[in-house]
């Protein structure tokens, strides 16, 4: 289980950037979240599905003990 835990802490290391100029936001401060939040999500895709088939393995771990 430590190893379980020691790999998601790692993919729970990550950043966003976030960009634009204040008057961008301002105009339009729904647009501009939405573009950034679709943006995120796209980019951590790959570490996302990582952390499903990392918690399928735990849970199958767990049951295969009991």
């Amino acid at each position: 289980m430590i190893e379980f835990a020691k790999k998601l802490k790692d993919l729970n290391k990550f950043e966003i950037d976030l960009e634009g100029n204040i008057e961008s936001i301002i105009a339009n401060p729904r647009e501009w979240a939405e573009l950034h939040a679709e943006k995120t999500i796209v980019e951590n895709i790959p570490r996302y599905m990582t952390a499903k088939e990392l918690g399928k393995e735990f849970a199958d771990e767990i049951r295969n003990k009991n």
